[in-house]
């Protein structure tokens, strides 16, 4: 196997043109309805980034030489994405490196799984996702149930909740991490995380109480959890693994231990979630 380039290079030589490209062979984005002008930055630009993995050569030369090469596949078809989006040269330069570095980072991350907040099984599944996330945090509240639902619709894709609260994001976001985990010890973290995000800016004591009410968990047992020295112990413990993984804010994801950088769209998801799977595979 060729070890990974992270970084991506301006090639010197001759690039195709952008009429010669094999445009159906790219992955995720529909190259049809490309404007001539678009048509030609984005082939511009595929002669000019270099492919990271497998073929090593400019992407436009892997997309013809090495059909079979999946990343030159894919990083075309996010290429073409951003070309459609606007997205100037430098940032679309910059997002590949990104990508480069999150699928074939120097050193995967061990995390530990705590099975209570899993969706989907890390013991068994193709890509295990963990998330780093505080329950007031905005941007958690949008990109976390993204990446839930597309969780729930792969079944070989497993997503770990993992409690990282920062005060930033307000004093209460332990307590409600704490009310979490007291959901969970009943079976309803999910249910109980979709109501924390739904209400992010109502989590009082009360509130709390009352969500633990709407999903019908038993009320004395969930008090006698929520105060117990073993939830917030469970909180604590994963608030130090995410310090000492280096996550720095929220949310942050790790695909089967590697961090993943850039955007958290969910064509850039889905498309991190692929490569893991044909990099499990031993393909390119």
């Amino acid at each position: 196997m060729r070890s990974p380039l992270l970084f991506v290079a301006l090639i010197t030589l001759p690039t195709l043109a952008h009429g010669a490209l094999p445009w159906k062979r790219i992955i995720g984005a529909d190259t049809s309805s490309l404007s001539s002008a678009d048509r030609a930055k984005a082939a511009k630009l595929m002669g000019e980034i270099n492919n990271y993995y497998g073929c090593s050569d400019s992407v436009a030369t892997c997309l013809t030489s090495s059909p079979n090469c999946l990343t030159a596949r894919h990083v075309a078809g996010q290429i073409v994405r951003m070309v459609q989006k606007g997205r100037s040269a430098k940032a679309i330069k910059r997002a590949i490196m990104l990508r480069s570095k999150s699928a074939h980072p120097f050193r995967k991350k061990s995390i530990t799984n705590n099975l209570r907040q899993c969706l989907g099984n890390p013991k068994t599944a193709k890509v295990v996702i963990h998330a780093f996330s505080d329950f007031q945090c905005p941007f958690c509240q949008v990109i976390l149930p993204r990446v839930e639902a597309i969780a729930r619709q792969h079944a070989d894709v497993a997503l770990c909740y993992k409690n990282f609260p920062t005060v930033v994001h307000g004093q209460g976001t332990v307590v409600s991490s704490w009310a979490a985990v007291a959901a969970s010890l009943q079976g309803k973290f999910w249910e109980y995380h979709a109501l924390l995000y739904k209400n992010r800016r109502n989590q009082s004591r009360n509130s709390l109480l009352s969500f633990a009410r709407a999903i019908k968990l038993n009320i004395e047992q969930f008090l006698k959890d929520f105060k117990a020295r073993k939830t917030k112990k469970i909180v604590a413990k994963e608030k130090a693994e995410g310090i000492r993984l280096g996550v720095k804010g929220t949310p942050t994801l790790f695909f089967n231990g590697k961090l993943y950088y850039g955007r958290k769209n969910t064509a850039l998801l889905l498309d991190r979630i692929a490569e893991e799977r044909f990099l499990r595979a031993g393909k390119q």
